[in-house]
This record gives C-alpha cells, sequence and structure tokens, in this order.
C-alpha cells in the first residue's frame, strides 16, 4: 500500500493525494525468476481530473555469474476517467542489475539500469533511460 501526498502546482506535482494499493508475486526457478507487480491509483477526490490508472509490472531475470541479472521488463498502464479515459500503454524495458555488494552488516548496494521503449501506439513518454540504486538490508 501507497500513498501519495499534494506536492504542488497543476504545472509541476499532484493535486491531490492518491492511495494505490499492489500486489507483489514472484517465483524463482534455479538461475531465473519473474517477479512482478499489479496495482490501481485510487484519488482521493476528483477522479475526472486526477484519473484511475492501473499498472502491471512484469519482469524477467537471469542470472550470470552470481552478481549480474540481465533482464526483461514489461510495464502496462491502464487509464480510467481524465484526458487519457480507454488508452492503455506498453513499455519493454531491456536491463541489467548489479548486485547484492556488501557494504557493511546486513546492509547492501544494488545497481541497475535499462532503456524503455514504447511498443503500443499511444504512449506518455518514450526512450527513457532507467536507473535503480538500492540499498538493501
Amino acid at each position: 500500500m501507497s500513498w501519495s501526498l499534494p506536492t504542488g502546482d497543476h504545472k509541476n506535482g499532484a493535486l491531490h493525494a492518491v492511495i494505490t494499493p499492489t500486489i507483489a508475486y514472484g517465483k524463482g526457478f534455479g538461475n531465473f525468476d519473474l517477479q512482478g507487480t499489479f496495482g490501481v491509483g485510487l484519488p482521493t477526490v476528483d477522479t475526472t481530473l486526477v484519473r484511475r490508472n492501473y499498472a502491471w509490472n512484469n519482469t524477467f531475470q537471469y542470472r550470470v555469474f552470481r552478481k549480474f541479472w540481465p533482464e526483461v521488463e514489461l510495464n502496462s498502464t491502464f487509464f480510467q476517467d481524465g484526458k487519457n479515459d480507454g488508452q492503455k500503454q506498453n513499455f519493454v524495458t531491456p536491463g541489467l542489475v548489479m548486485g547484492r555488494f556488501r557494504l557493511w552488516g546486513r546492509v547492501g548496494f544494488t545497481a541497475g539500469g535499462g532503456y524503455q521503449i514504447a511498443t503500443t501506439h499511444f504512449h506518455t513518454s518514450n526512450h527513457n533511460a532507467i536507473l535503480s540504486i538500492r540499498f538493501p538490508f
């Protein structure tokens, strides 16, 4: 469960709070794993302006040399209400995650990157470089 709060005006940030219940799943098969999430953004007010988004994300990874994880991610968003009502978009993101590298105690370091490519006619962005840095414990 996540909750985002208003952060600014209409040009920079959200106008209303959004609650996002999400379910996550995953399964490993030796060096191969798949994981994903499905969630829905529920605006607290004014759904015709803020809109509802249904986000579905699946990632397929294969471990190489214990610390390298080449992956392909499929990321779909379905829009309800608002200016994009009835639209859907999908992205494919080939990438590489490296880690977990131990820093101290239980704290580790993981870094990953990828390149997001739109695969549907409708999309709100395209050709995005993605970087993820994490400190799992």
